[in-house]
Parts: C-alpha cells; structure tokens; sequence
C-alpha cells in the first residue's frame, strides 16, 4: 500500500528531528472536506480554534484548531497519510500550547500593500510553502517566535518538508524518502 511505503520513512525523518523539550502540534483546518477535525475529536487529543471571542463561535465548523500530537499515535499516522488532502501543517516548540496557540493567532490577518486587512491561511500547506522561502531574516524570525520547525506536505503530495527559521530567512528540507 502506498501510505504504508510513505508513511513509514517519514515517521523515521520526524523522529530524527525531534528533540528533547518540543512538543509536537498540528493546525488543522476544519473547513477541509476530509473532516480531520473529527478525528482529533475522537481520538481526545487537545485542541483548540485559533478564533476566539464572537468568531471562534460563530466559525468553529470552519476554523483552524491547534492540536497537540504524539508522533506515535494513530491520529498522527493518519494525519501523515492524509497530508495530500491539505488538512493543514504540523510544527515543533518547546512552547506549552497555550503559548503556541496565543503566537498563531497574531498570523490570522494581515494587511496587503494597501492597508486592507487579508485573511492569512498560513496553516494550508500550499500557502505555507509559498510563503516561507521569501520570508527575510526578520519576518521568519517573527513568524517562527516559539516555533523551531513547520512541516507541510510538499508539491508531490508524497513527501513533506521541514522549515526552520535561520539568519537570512528559512532552511526548507525534504523530510521522507
């Protein structure tokens, strides 16, 4: 099976980047079909709406939601096989999750040239990978804040890649194969 033949040398590549003292989350986006979401329910792991107040109410069926994981469980393994379905990313900190939910929350809106305020969906993965290589030293510095790496499937939705934030922007690596 072809998720078997990915999924097992990617858990190997994650594993290898772990490190003592971070903790392992995902943002996933409660508006994909895939209904990943539900999963996270089911499986009781903590999560959370980046939204809060009157929208984190009124969107939680189309929200991103921070989830702490355990590379080792089964929500994790199928969050790894479904990445192709652009479910969302995962990242790494040795921040508590509060912390980390608290950091994301300042990326959800952003203003463009002219002033106007944008919708960021930087936990898509496509997104994602478009926006950090142009990132400078400064901006990636201020996005990372208390996360050490972001993962998102990568173009052949068959490999995933890591980015940490360095001096002159982001180092982006192929993780599995």
């Amino acid at each position: 099976m072809i998720a078997e033949r990915v999924l097992e040398p990617l858990q190997r590549g994650l594993r290898a980047g772990d490190q003592a003292g971070l903790h392992w989350y995902a943002v996933v986006d409660a508006a994909q079909p895939l209904d990943a979401i539900r999963r996270v329910r089911v499986a009781r792991r903590k999560n959370r709406t980046l939204y809060q107040g009157r929208l984190g109410a009124l969107a939680h069926a189309a929200a991103p939601y921070l989830v702490e994981l355990d590379l080792q469980d089964n929500l994790t393994a199928w969050l790894l096989a479904h990445g192709s379905q652009h479910w969302g990313i995962l990242l790494q900190s040795s921040a508590d999750f509060e912390t980390v939910r608290q950091h994301l929350r300042r990326f959800l809106v952003v203003s463009d040239p002219e002033g106007r305020r944008q919708r960021f969906r930087f936990y898509d993965p496509r997104i994602l990978r478009a926006f950090l290589p142009v990132c400078t030293g400064e901006e990636a510095a201020r996005f990372f804040g208390p996360v050490k790496r972001y993962y998102a499937v990568g173009r052949d939705l068959l490999d995933w890649e890591r980015f940490s934030a360095v001096s002159r922007g982001v180092h982006r690596e192929q993780v599995s194969r």
